[in-house]
């Protein structure tokens, strides 16, 4: 039984006794009574969507003071207990908050923030991908491209749940956002499993989001396994498109050397400079201010002693390719395509360039050996 439920029938049976000896009182009292003012004044509690208020008393005389108790889901926290317009006072308990009784009807309303995110619940159920970031879809991009996945895992033996048949996803499985205005719950498909031990066992589950409706801002993601009563949560801030990034963000100079082709027949030719992400278990956030993949275009004529410059977005956690290429025209396609130079140093022996702390640029020097053949 729900806290909302237990507390309408507790409150329920607490007004009909109170009636009931206001009854007996007023038949025994004398006329004198009846024309006396009132000195016991209601309290009324004003429940949230993710919490539940209750009171000592529901009817109480002015001047006594109120112990007030305010029960939250773990994904929200209490910020302020008002009674009327009164700022109540926090107690020794927590949860708990008082106020002195005014000569007049109270109403008992409280305000809420997002806890502290939960990362992990019982037998180890967690997120195995939850970006802090994600984006708004770009004009033109329908959802089939414009989403975002979320991964968990339901844990140990005992944290599996029962998965439904079909595209219908989990049941007893509820993801929802506690922000509405920057995504709503219909922007949340349902979870559906990933993978699955001993038939309808599932073992890991995610979800995706609907990037062309939501809006700038913050929120509190939830994945609830209603069967076993267990909740982890995510922040998750929403941000135009183009400035979206997971995990920590750096900025590195790449400087290309490439006097090697000078005095060739590539001086003529339109450049393009790529900046790669090759982490192998990458995980792009679309809309992010640096992509898998950046790059820029230059000519001959923006070198200057055979090398230029560029700047790139990164995450120091992952290593890169930086590759040239120059362009050429394909018939049979009607189109231009690019074929890349051979780097020649400034590379790992894995063929990748990384960065720490201490190394926020490169020089990376190209010639054209394996393309030889191909100058005309």
């Amino acid at each position: 039984m729900s806290k909302s439920i237990k507390k309408s029938l507790l409150t329920f049976v607490g007004i009909m006794l109170i009636a009931c000896v206001a009854i007996v009182f007023s038949a025994c009292g004398d006329d004198e009574n009846k024309n006396q003012n009132p000195s016991s004044f209601n309290v009324t509690c004003q429940d949230g969507e993710w919490y539940d208020i209750s009171t000592t008393s529901v009817i109480v005389p002015a001047g006594d003071t109120v112990t007030v108790t305010v029960e939250t889901e773990p994904f929200v926290q209490v910020d302020k207990v008002y009674a009327n317009s009164t700022e109540c006072t926090v107690g020794e308990t927590a949860g708990q908050y008082t106020f002195v009784m005014p000569a007049e009807d109270v109403t008992i309303t409280a305000t809420v923030v997002d806890a502290p995110e939960i990362l992990i619940a019982n037998y180890g159920m967690g997120w195995t991908y939850a970006p802090d970031q994600i984006a708004v879809a770009q004009d033109g991009d329908s959802a089939f491209l414009a989403n975002q996945e979320f991964r968990m895992t339901f844990g140990g033996p005992q944290g599996f749940i029962t998965n439904n048949t079909n595209e219908e996803g989990l049941l007893n499985v509820e993801v929802y956002s506690t922000n509405q205005d920057v995504i709503p719950n219909d922007a949340i498909s349902r979870a559906s499993a990933d993978s699955t031990s001993g038939g309808s066992l599932v073992t890991t589950a995610s979800f995706e989001i609907d990037l062309t409706q939501v809006n700038v801002g913050t929120t509190t993601i939830i994945f609830e396994d209603t069967q076993k009563s267990r909740i982890i949560s995510k922040t998750v801030e929403v941000k135009p498109y183009g400035e979206a990034h997971n995990g920590e963000l750096w900025t590195v100079s790449i400087t290309l050397d490439m006097s090697d082709l000078e005095g060739t027949d590539y001086q003529d030719k339109n450049f393009r400079v790529f900046f790669t992400d090759s982490i192998a278990d990458n995980e792009y956030v679309y809309g992010s201010d640096y992509a898998q993949t950046q790059f820029f275009d230059f000519t001959w004529a923006d070198l200057v002693n055979g090398e230029i410059t560029f700047e790139f977005k990164y995450n120091p956690e992952h290593n890169f390719d930086v590759s040239v290429a120059y362009q050429y025209w394909v018939d049979r396609f009607d189109d231009y395509r690019y074929n890349n130079f051979t780097i020649v140093s400034g590379a790992e022996d894995d063929g990748t360039i990384s960065f720490d702390n201490d190394e926020d640029s490169a020089k990376v020097r190209f010639d054209d050996s394996n393309l030889a053949a191909e100058i005309e």
